[in-house]
């Protein structure tokens, strides 16, 4: 009984130090921007939000000032600024098989770069294998995702990178050229979509 009881006293420590309440705004399903009160989390012993706590919905404070739960499906787009930066999270229903909102089947990504060709990600984390003295390894990185304009979302394949984006930016033959000349590769992300949106700006 102590050792729970010493357990929820942590918990909620942690919570304290690790949660901070923020200002915001949403916009919901009929276009409105309503400003908010919510939480976000960082990383522990880090001031890096914990972005993987925002992709299945964002806990808010209504005027009474207790917590609600807002989910995906009820917004299009999510705003805050946090350490002098702007963060957007915009809605997607498309299954990538990317997160398991278990009350949703919806979600919200991290919008990096705006234009014709979109960039999203998505955190993750998984358990992996068993270690050395019984403990099992904890992993996390990130999934890029595009978009062009308010098409199908795409999930790069860093695996077959040159072979899909080549196939997914066919629209841009000059681009395409240079990632089968090897002039960009998988670490030129940045530099392929801001070309991209400087000379194929149809987004067709």
């Amino acid at each position: 009984m102590k050792k729970i009881f010493i357990i929820l006293i942590l918990a909620l420590t942690v919570d304290k130090i690790f949660a901070k309440e923020i200002t915001g705004y949403y916009i919901n399903l009929t276009d409105d921007t309503v400003k908010i009160n919510f939480k976000i989390t960082t990383e522990p012993l880090s001031t890096e939000i914990n972005y993987s706590s925002l992709q299945c919905g964002v806990i808010m404070y209504n005027e009474k000032h207790k917590k609600v739960y807002l989910k995906p499906e009820e917004m299009k787009e999510v705003h805050f600024d946090y350490e002098n930066e702007h963060y957007r999270f915009v809605t997607f229903s498309q299954d990538l098989r990317l997160c398991s909102c278990f009350y949703s089947d919806k979600y919200l990504l991290r919008q990096l770069i705006d234009g014709n060709l979109k960039l999203f990600t998505y955190t993750f984390h998984n358990q992996g294998a068993m270690q050395t003295g019984g403990r099992t390894a904890m992993f996390s990185g990130e999934v890029n995702i595009l978009q062009k304009q308010n098409g199908e979302l795409f999930k790069i394949d860093y695996f077959n990178f040159k072979k899909t984006m080549s196939e997914y930016l066919s629209d841009c033959p000059e681009l395409v050229t240079k990632i089968q000349e090897k002039i960009y590769g998988k670490d030129d992300l940045y530099k392929i979509i801001q070309e991209y949106n400087q000379s194929c700006k149809s987004g067709k």
